[in-house]
């Protein structure tokens, strides 16, 4: 490989605003942002119940979200925006963007069963994390 080719720009899926639906027919739009080491926390996936326990998964999130995370908030619904920093067992790639929300003092859950995946579209972006 060229050093040219390795210094590409990782791939990002789309360009425009992108879209989360969920099942409770809630949809949100979010724009992609840079992942930050120091934004990076464990999120729970749960890919097959209502519960808050599953695979833990290292993801990034937006400064205001960490602000968030940090003051222990909780959410009623997902609609918040991670950026995944590791593959999941369950097959989230590296580099996914998942919903999730805050719940207080454990760790912050997406459910999968939540999203409606004929609506949503999974998107990345494999730029890589700054300090």
């Amino acid at each position: 490989m060229s050093k040219k080719k390795a210094e590409e720009k990782p791939k990002i899926s789309k360009d425009e605003e992108l879209k989360i639906v969920l099942k409770s027919g809630k949809e949100f739009t979010f724009s992609h942002f840079q992942p930050k080491e120091q934004n990076q926390i464990k999120v729970n996936l749960n890919y097959e119940d209502a519960g808050d326990n599953g695979e833990g998964i290292w993801a990034c999130i937006s400064d205001e979200d960490f602000k968030a995370y940090e003051n222990n908030e909780t959410d009623d619904e997902m609609t918040r925006i991670a950026l995944t920093r590791n593959q999941s067992i369950g097959g989230i790639p590296w580099g996914t963007y998942i919903p999730f929300r805050l719940l207080g003092k454990n760790r912050p859950v997406c459910r999968i069963i939540e999203l409606d995946t004929n609506k949503t579209d999974f998107t990345f972006n494999q730029v890589n994390t700054k300090p």
